[in-house]
């Protein structure tokens, strides 16, 4: 359910990630976060949500996908 909730984040912060932006421009233009003002904050949330997008790239996209017999 909290993927399912967070989807459309996971996916700008993969795009900003392809796009090289830095860690303040992903907190600033994805999680709304002013790094200049709450730099700590920003900083955690970043990478909290980044490590999610790993987990979600490479494990769990699988539960949201339905699951087909082989063929």
């Amino acid at each position: 359910a909290y993927d399912d909730k967070h989807i459309e984040l996971y996916l700008k912060l993969m795009d900003a990630c392809a796009d090289r932006a830095s860690e303040e421009e992903m907190a600033l233009d994805v999680l709304g976060i002013d790094p200049v003002k709450e730099p700590i904050r920003a900083r955690k949330a970043l990478r909290s949500h980044l490590k999610r997008v790993l987990w979600f790239m490479h494990e769990g996209h699988k539960e949201l996908l339905p699951s087909r017999p082989p063929q």
